[in-house]
């Protein structure tokens, strides 16, 4: 049987075919057979091990990539384990195969070894040959090309780049630890070829590495997340270059160098992430303010002209700082009123972009691509005529009863805010809050909206509400601290 998967996802059974035996030779009359039907080219062949088969596909079909099929590979990989252990080792094993992404796949191998690898190494190297390095085959022609392309564009890399670079070379490095024990058996010359390959294939990769990690790092500054990169891509390199110049190499260097950095990165005071990190964004935020001029006897003038990405940029250093506990350094650039407005909000947020009032709108934001934020300025509202205030949290993924009727909030993508009332009738919310915006940088003292649901009016007080325009026909919103207040229309 000849299952067929379009483009489209939809299944056809392409042939039903009969044969006293099977081979390459009958095959490759079958596929002779499709091609003279209409069949124009295959995309992925899945095979069981039949030799001769691949040669075939490619006689016929010459840009199919043939893999073999995982039933196939399984069936095999449990011929190393005992019976009794097989259906809790397929449990595990499942979600390898099933992941939907490469770097899941890697999270749920290392589980795998982590519980299976000991007692049975057999299988998990089985999976390395045939599954992991020739996908790590595949990964590098990837990153390869896109290298060449930004050589042939003269275009700096993108910032994500660099994590593409990091998971080859951590899932090569878990390949070469998985395999090493079959370095000197003679018959897998194509596992020592990778072993020797490998180290040799990273040093292109390198210089993209650091490039792209220096061009976040000057942009935006360091952060946890950045000062580990940088310190993953210097201990790579180390590894990549004694591998490559020592001779007598060991496998064992690779664990030790990575404990001396991991050590080096959490627990030396001055060198640590946190310490380099806020550090780092204390002088960008100070500098910025400088180069642009906004700071008076060192405190910030909000009266000032200023970017929208401007103010984007200094809210999330703000944002950044405060949330490492730096809110002494950060009133030293505000007056004494400011300070005391942003005390009385509370330390765990700052709405400093609230402060600024003369804030030109741009084109050009560079991250996210087009960001606003809005914060209600007054700390109080009045409850007039409605009956009942609900805070969000009591009504996220649950259900509140009024009158017998039952209120429940729910987010779909994008954010989407719908208040449903007796799982039947629905108010999308998030209509009503894209108009908080229609008068931006002019924002309401109040973030509020009005709507009805069936017999109840309702009204939704947002303490910030956050917009991003991913592109032309999509826009995110993000809400927090809100207030449902609900009043039944008909009630006397």
């Amino acid at each position: 049987t000849i299952l067929g998967v379009g483009m489209d996802g939809r299944k056809e059974i392409l042939g039903l075919n009969l044969s006293e035996s099977e081979g390459a030779n009958f095959w490759l009359s079958v596929l002779t057979d499709l091609n003279n039907r209409g069949l124009k080219d295959i995309l992925i062949a899945s095979v069981d091990g039949l030799k001769g088969f691949p040669e075939a596909i490619k006689a016929i079909f010459p840009n199919t990539e043939v893999q073999l099929c995982i039933i196939h590979q399984i069936r095999n990989s449990l011929r190393y384990v005992a019976s009794k252990d097989q259906k809790e080792f397929m449990k595990d094993l499942r979600p390898v195969y099933e992941a939907t992404i490469k770097e899941l796949a890697e999270d749920e191998l290392l589980k795998l070894d982590e519980k299976w690898g000991k007692k049975y190494p057999i299988v998990l190297q089985f999976f390395t040959q045939y599954i992991l390095i020739p996908l790590l085959f595949l990964y590098v022609i990837i990153l390869y090309v896109y290298l060449a392309k930004i050589v042939l564009s003269w275009e700096l890399p993108r910032g994500w780049v660099s994590y593409l670079i990091l998971a080859y070379s951590s899932v090569g490095i878990l390949a070469l630890l998985l395999v090493h024990p079959l370095k000197n058996n003679t018959e897998k010359t194509w596992v020592r070829a990778f072993g020797k390959l490998f180290y040799y294939t990273l040093f292109p990769l390198l210089i993209l590495l650091f490039v792209a990690i220096f061009t976040r790092i000057l942009a935006y500054s360091f952060t946890e997340p950045r000062y580990y990169v940088l310190l993953l891509a210097i201990w790579l390199s180390i590894v990549v270059f004694y591998f490559v110049f020592i001779k007598n190499a060991t496998i064992k260097f690779i664990p030790i160098c990575l404990f001396v950095f991991g050590l080096f990165a959490l627990v030396f005071p001055y060198f640590n992430a946190i310490s380099v990190a806020k550090r780092s964004q204390k002088k960008s935020l100070e500098q910025i303010l400088m180069d642009n001029k906004l700071l008076e006897n060192g405190k910030i003038d909000f009266d000032k002209t200023i970017t929208d990405s401007l103010v984007y940029e200094i809210s999330s250093k703000f944002d950044f700082l405060n949330s490492r506990g730096q809110s002494s350094f950060l009133l030293n650039f505000l007056d004494e009123k400011a300070q005391s407005e942003m005390i009385k909000v509370g330390l765990g947020y700052w709405p400093i972009e609230s402060k600024f009032k003369n804030i030109q709108h741009t084109s050009n934001l560079n991250y996210p691509a087009s960001y606003i934020q809005l914060t209600s300025k007054q700390p109080y509202f009045e409850i007039e005529d409605y009956q009942y205030a609900v805070l969000q949290q009591y009504l996220d993924d649950k259900e509140i009863k009024i009158n017998q009727d039952v209120f429940q909030i729910k987010t779909q993508q994008n954010s989407t805010l719908y208040m449903v009332l007796n799982k039947k009738d629905t108010l999308n919310l998030k209509p009503l809050a894209l108009k908080l915006f229609d008068n931006y940088p002019n924002n309401p003292e109040l973030l509020s909206v009005e709507g009805q649901l069936a017999n109840y009016k309702i009204k939704v007080i947002f303490g910030t509400i956050e917009k991003t325009n991913v592109d032309a026909n999509r826009t995110d919103l993000w809400y927090s601290n809100i207030v449902y207040l609900i009043k039944e229309i008909n009630k006397n």
